[in-house]
């Protein structure tokens, strides 16, 4: 009896012993294929760990990653809720179940997880990228702005951290701090990033810096050769300009990638009626409108002003009455000279609405 109790334990003692080295087999199974981006494998090996040891903080934590992976976020969110469970000064996963609530919209839920994240350890910059992110989605600017802050204070050698901050202050105005950011980043190894080029050139646009803006959505086009809102702005700077000729080429080819650009077709209208090509201005006021889901008004009345220049009197009055319709502001002698028995006076030449920049 005694001899088969000793037996007895000590097949329980290596029976015990093979669990933990299989465990650690498929925990590091999990980890291999993650890396090699097998992520529906990894999620197979965390669950066979999760199996022999379900305590297991890292097991659940792995499992999550790797759905999360797969776009399965509500699993994944199960999985880092076991792990915080398990752990709850686990941070990496709380930081991770926020980015998984990002994914399901749930924004409220994200910025408490980074939050608990950053309070579990203050120098957490993933979490705090990740919390700064969400605040500009949550159009927290400035609170935001802290956020980059704080990580290029600690580590000033991210190109993207500047990139974002240029974002949240250009959002806020601050377009001369943007553009230094932008800078910042195109220096940290950026500039071969089309989006950095053309949020700088949207700065500078709104500083009317029309040549600098040209330069970069010149720079953001030669790394996306179809970057249709590139096209667009730096056809909305050349009008600025007055080289609607180069404008009109810039429209034409955001038009070729996007048809139905609303925007394309107006601001290439405003660029062949300031040429005095009215005719084929017409046509594209008349396209914006069908496209537009807003802005008719407008679109009405430019048509309205193009029409009177090539004499489509009657067609000009139906625009005009369109435009108040959509509550656009029309000078009232106008509409009175256009509408009535007789045009009394031209046009002046100012009367065209200006461009916009593009989406």
């Amino acid at each position: 009896m005694q001899k088969f109790v000793i037996t007895l334990l000590l097949l329980f003692f290596f029976s015990g012993v093979y669990s933990q080295d299989l465990y650690e087999y498929h925990m590091n199974q999990g980890m291999a294929k993650f890396n090699s981006n097998d992520f529906r494998g990894a999620v197979e090996s965390y669950s066979k760990a999760i199996g022999l040891d379900s305590l297991s903080h890292e097991g659940f934590y792995g499992r999550g990653v790797a759905k999360s992976k797969l776009d399965l976020h509500e699993e994944a969110i199960q999985d880092y809720n076991q792990a915080v469970f398990l752990k709850p000064n686990y941070h990496q996963a709380f930081n991770n179940r926020g980015v998984s609530y990002s994914y399901l919209g749930r924004d409220s839920d994200a910025l408490e997880d980074y939050s608990q994240a950053i309070l579990l350890k203050s120098n957490y910059l993933d979490a705090i990228f990740n919390r700064g992110v969400k605040k500009m989605d949550s159009r927290e600017y400035k609170s935001a702005i802290e956020d980059f802050s704080q990580i290029i204070t600690s580590y000033p050698g991210e190109w993207n951290v500047f990139y974002y901050r240029g974002i949240a202050q250009s959002k806020l105005n601050n377009h001369d701090a943007a553009i230094s950011d932008f800078t910042q980043a195109l220096g940290l190894g950026g500039d071969t990033s089309s989006k950095l080029h053309y949020a700088r050139g949207l700065s500078h646009v709104s500083l009317k810096s029309y040549e600098n803006a040209i330069k970069d959505f010149s720079a953001a086009l030669n790394l996306n050769p179809d970057y249709t809102q590139a096209l667009n702005n730096r056809g909305f700077a050349f009008a600025r300009i007055g080289n609607h000729e180069s404008a009109i080429l810039d429209f034409s080819e955001a038009l070729d990638l996007n048809p139905r650009s609303h925007n394309s077709h107006y601001n290439r209208a405003l660029s062949r009626a300031s040429l005095g090509d009215h005719a084929e201005a017409v046509a594209d006021y008349s396209m914006a409108i069908e496209l537009s889901p807003s802005s008719r008004g407008r679109f009405y009345f430019n048509r309205a002003v193009s029409n009177l220049r090539i004499q489509n009197r009657e067609e000009a009055c139906f625009d005009l009455k369109k435009a108040k319709e959509f509550k656009y502001s029309v000078p009232e002698n106008l509409f009175e000279n256009v509408c009535g028995k007789s045009l009394k006076e031209d046009l002046p030449s100012d009367s065209i609405s200006s461009t916009e920049t593009g989406n």
